[in-house]
């Protein structure tokens, strides 16, 4: 990457924090499975990809690891 500061396992109120504060440009996909229910959880960078001078993010959601992920994936 050239001039973006890496982001990657960040949550996305972390990563959006950082970017705001150098004055990047960037924009947020966010991936979701198309075989099971929405996973509860906070949002955090998975990937991230530069195309002239913006930074693309891709997100996904993190199932809490204190246990109630687990619950929320049987659902």
């Amino acid at each position: 990457m050239s001039g973006f500061p890496d982001v990657l396992g960040l949550t996305l109120a972390e990563a959006e924090a950082i970017l705001l504060d150098q004055g990047a440009s960037y924009q947020v996909v966010e991936t979701i499975s198309r075989k099971k229910n929405p996973v509860a959880g906070e949002l955090r960078v998975i990937r991230q990809t530069e195309n002239s001078s913006r930074l693309f993010l891709v997100v996904c959601r993190v199932p809490d690891l204190s246990g109630r992920g687990a619950e929320d994936d049987d659902q």
